[in-house]
């Protein structure tokens, strides 16, 4: 995998990956949890121990993009004080395409 930005606020983080064809959305997810949970508990920089939450929000990008997500996520703290992470999460599904009627889970 190649990380291009990691960003995000105390609720949750946003990053731009490449991820190679032989690897699922999946896979790279839980090496990317699993390693970083890992690194942060070796290292103790918290008193207790850290967990990530169970699931995961993925969006595919084109190259075109690239420079526009770094720059959302470059701007994590200005963005959050317009709209919460509900709304952000909303938003992102229906620009993706998806329907919001019938819910859907967000822990």
């Amino acid at each position: 995998m190649f990380v291009h930005k990691v960003g995000g606020i105390e609720d949750h983080v946003h990053m731009l990956i490449e991820i190679p064809k032989n690897l699922t959305i999946i896979e790279a997810v839980k090496r990317l949890k699993g390693g970083s949970s890992s690194w942060i508990n070796s290292e103790k920089v918290f008193d207790a121990p850290f967990y990530w939450q169970d699931g995961y929000g993925g969006f595919t990008v084109g190259v075109t993009p690239v420079e526009k997500v770094i720059s959302y996520i470059e701007n994590q703290q200005e963005h959050h004080r317009k709209m919460n992470f509900q709304e952000e999460y909303e938003t992102m599904l229906l620009k993706a395409g998806y329907s919001l009627e019938g819910g859907y889970h967000l822990d």
